[in-house]
């Protein structure tokens, strides 16, 4: 029997040790997301305070949110999200966060006057950090997802997606200390997941403790905290691959329901009887008299 719905997983959005530490931790946030944003401009900036950090507070697959937003002086709009698996969606969904945060961020009468508005000058870039290979930096494109291709698209947004595990990146990393510690930590826990299981957290923080990695002062303040951010992340992302995986036995399902269906008109377009049509295709007497 075909579910009439797609299942969608049920849980509130948790904080992952990557947004926590550029966007939540009030002693480390300023000085990562200012390295990344050192990382990809010429004109640096030197002053924590021309950094404010926004958070659409919504729930995950329900609205809009994010993983790190911030301005710079005010001006510039910088959206920063970490992905474990390529997303080619993100050009809409970084349409999305954009719309709805410079909408939070302006008086919505603007608008309809008559003088111009003043609006943030957004950009946006995805630090994958997956095991797939990717290059090392590719930029991805609202038009690369329009069903018609043009030359001249009126609407555009581009995403810089940089691969932080390519060797042509090393710089980038270096120049990025806190996201260069937090890869670290990523690789162990992976490696200690796998090797030790859910003991493997623990295990994994402990471990990049005693190596002195960049971020160890924040393990040591969080150790509990960033345990038990993992564990939601990884079994979060276990969670999401069942949905996954049940909307595409669904769509299985459903692609040979129609295929049933199809059949069945064909039969009796031939003028086959009822009952020989369901002992073709298994569709019910009450499925085929609909047709």
């Amino acid at each position: 029997m075909l579910v009439s719905n797609i299942l969608t997983p049920n849980r509130e959005y948790k904080d992952s040790v990557f947004v926590d530490l550029h966007s939540k931790d009030e002693i480390l946030r300023e000085d990562a997301v200012m390295d990344i944003y050192n990382a990809l401009h010429d004109k640096k900036i030197t002053h924590k305070e021309q950094i404010k950090f926004i958070k659409l507070e919504n729930v995950f697959f329900h609205k809009v949110r994010n993983d790190v937003s911030f301005t710079v002086n005010g001006k510039v709009l910088i959206l920063l999200e970490q992905q474990s698996t390529i997303n080619e969606n993100m050009p809409y969904r970084c349409l999305e966060y954009s719309v709805a945060i410079i909408g939070s961020q302006m008086n919505r009468r603007d608008k309809f006057l008559p003088r111009p508005m003043k609006i943030l000058n957004p950009e946006f870039c995805v630090i994958y950090n997956g095991d797939v290979s990717y290059p090392a930096r590719k930029e991805q494109r609202l038009s690369d997802l329009f069903e018609e291709k043009t030359d001249d698209p009126k609407l555009e947004l581009i995403v810089t997606v940089i691969n932080i595990n390519h060797p042509d990146n090393k710089e980038f990393l270096d120049s990025c200390p806190l996201l260069k510690g937090y890869k670290k930590l990523v690789d162990k826990v992976k490696l200690y997941k796998r090797l030790y299981g859910d003991k493997g957290y623990i295990m994994a923080i402990e471990a990049c403790i005693r190596e002195g990695i960049e971020i160890q002062d924040y393990l040591k303040r969080k150790t509990e905290e960033i345990r038990d951010m993992f564990s939601l992340e990884y079994n979060y992302d276990d969670e999401l691959d069942a949905y996954r995986y049940a909307g595409m036995q669904q769509g299985i399902q459903r692609g040979s329901y129609d295929n049933k269906i199809e059949t069945a008109k064909r039969l009796l377009g031939m003028g086959l009887s009822v009952h020989d049509i369901m002992k073709a295709t298994t569709l019910t007497e009450k499925e085929i008299k609909r047709l």
